[in-house]
């Protein structure tokens, strides 16, 4: 690649010289698949259920709109071709979500071979398996895991974009930050620190007399205008939903409390990775002295890594509002990068390979420790967890009771309403994956509403525990009627208090005559040549 800045080919007086065959790139890709490996065989071998944001995306991508009422589209639409090609199971979005995690290592490991030695590139990109965001919780596929990945092009492309000034880099951009936000809006916080840092420094300013900014900024708004069009028609729903959570009047206290929060959880997440760092930089942290290439590299990821840090905690101190720890998940895909580019780091095969080694042994032990609270924690707890719900017996029982009692003619259950989690988990396992009305609530479903629920009839099922007004069902649904409840253990050997789901039928309206005229005739014996004929037989 023609991007590098400055290659350390002779790193901190090591005269470590760069070899024509290059060992550290197959210890990066034998890292990078050992974390794939693991990462995606824990939740498959432990979690007998998806889980809730997983369950979340896999009920929205059925219907492939290009937004929903929390989040932009991209993650349900991955999630829902992820089990699609896989016969609608869900281990393919574990795999998904451990290749969202190899491409931030992969984009920390090539940003870092461009001005590092090709040792501390391998240890740049190993230290973010020791980091919390970047393991424990990514078996759990969501917007925030979609996110990461594309954050980290985005500044990856950036940067070579600003580096080389070559148009194909300014396109990449361009299109890894529409992407990025059809994943999550907040990549718009990366947005703003590196506009600052464009016009700040001088080397980044010089870009602005060409035309590439200008391509990678059309394209952007190009590729995001189908989304855009579509949150103008609905109101913009997931800034509303982002809006609501953080609503209320924060007390005084709350807008210096809640910023430190978010930054102390920002710290304990990263803390692994810094103390195996020690390794290679001392515990003096000394700032190393850097040409003018590799300075422009560390000014680059300063405002990168820092810049939307900075601006998380000043919306914070603003609002008082209480920040989720989750929002700095793809804050520090380049921390490694930056940290051993910024100070002196002792550069030796030795201490190198004893990084990478120690950030997989924390990997594998965070992985048994998932693997031991997915197994034991409703031991402990005496609680199921949200994998623990029993989702396929629940859809079996369902679809005994439909073809057993209801709507003979029709196999599949046409629709299931009721709180999404229950509803759900219940229509992924049916025959057919029916449509899932949320919470009966046509904002939350738009393909969805009442009166569609009725011309087609189905279920609707609940957590029994939760009240429910049966008089304002059949106020909105005069043909409902209950059924006898479903009580079912959960997906664990611990003694637990069963699950109740409360259960509730609309049948679908009776054929019309000439509907039962036309069905009869197109199962006649005599129209059987013709029903072969164009099914191809």
């Amino acid at each position: 690649m023609s991007t590098n800045i400055a290659r350390m080919d002779a790193d901190a007086g090591t005269g470590m010289e760069k070899s024509p065959k290059d060992p550290t790139v197959a210890l990066f890709w034998s890292f990078l698949a050992f974390h794939v490996g693991l990462w995606t065989l824990v939740p498959m071998l432990t979690q007998p259920n998806a889980p809730l944001d997983t369950m979340e995306m896999l009920f929205w991508g059925r219907e492939m709109e290009l937004g929903y009422y929390k989040h932009p589209p991209l993650p349900a639409w991955l999630a829902e071709m992820a089990t699609w090609v896989a016969g609608n199971r869900v281990w393919p979005t574990y795999l998904l979500s451990q290749i969202c995690v190899a491409t931030c290592l992969w984009a920390a490991w090539r940003f870092a071979r461009d001005v590092l030695s090709p040792w501390l590139a391998l240890s740049a990109a190993a230290l973010l398996d020791a980091c919390y965001y970047y393991n424990y919780t990514t078996p759990e596929f969501n917007h925030n895991v979609t996110l990461r990945p594309l954050w980290a092009l985005t500044t990856l492309f950036l940067f070579w974009a600003a580096s080389t000034g070559k148009k194909r880099y300014w396109i990449a951009f361009g299109v890894a930050a529409a992407a990025g936000m059809y994943a999550k809006y907040q990549l718009f916080l990366l947005l703003p620190p590196m506009l600052l840092f464009s016009v700040w420094n001088p080397r980044a300013r010089r870009c602005w007399t060409t035309a590439g900014p200008y391509l990678a900024i059309l394209l952007f708004l190009v590729l995001l205008t189908p989304h855009l069009w579509w949150a103008w028609q609905h109101d913009f729903p997931a800034i509303g939903y982002a809006l609501e959570r953080t609503r209320g009047e924060a007390t005084w206290s709350e807008h210096l409390v809640n910023p430190m929060k978010f930054l102390g959880a920002q710290m304990l997440a990263v803390a692994p990775a810094v103390v195996v760092a020690l390794l290679l930089t001392g515990k003096r942290f000394k700032p190393r002295t850097l040409d003018e290439g590799r300075r422009f590299a560390r000014d680059f990821l300063l405002a990168a890594v820092l810049g939307p840090l900075a601006l998380i905690l000043a919306i914070s101190v603003l609002k008082g509002a209480h920040v989720r720890s989750m929002l700095g998940a793809p804050l520090f895909t380049l921390g490694g990068v930056l940290l051993l580019l910024a100070m002196e780091a002792r550069d030796t095969v030795r201490i190198n390979r004893q990084v990478a080694g120690r950030c997989a042994a924390i990997s594998v032990v965070l992985a048994a420790a998932l693997s031991v609270a997915n197994v034991a924690g409703p031991y402990v707890s005496g609680k199921p967890r949200r994998i623990h719900f029993p989702g396929e017996p629940l859809a079996r029982e369902l679809q005994q009771r439909w073809q057993r009692s209801h709507a003979k003619d029709r196999k599949e259950i046409p629709v299931v309403g009721g709180p999404w989690w229950v509803a759900a988990n219940a229509a992924f396992h049916l025959p057919g994956r029916p449509p899932v009305y949320c919470d009966l609530d046509p904002s939350k479903s738009p393909w969805l509403d009442d009166r569609e629920l009725l011309a087609k009839g189905g279920v609707l099922v609940w957590d029994a525990e939760q009240a429910l007004d049966a008089g304002d069902l059949r106020k909105r649904f005069p043909n409902v009627h209950l059924e006898p409840p479903i009580t079912l253990p959960y997906a664990t050997g611990a003694d637990l208090k069963r699950l109740t789901v409360g259960v509730a039928v609309i049948d679908p309206p009776a054929p019309s005559n000439s509907a039962v005229l036309w069905r009869m005739l197109i199962r006649s014996p005599a129209t059987r040549p013709f029903r072969s004929f164009s099914s191809g037989r």
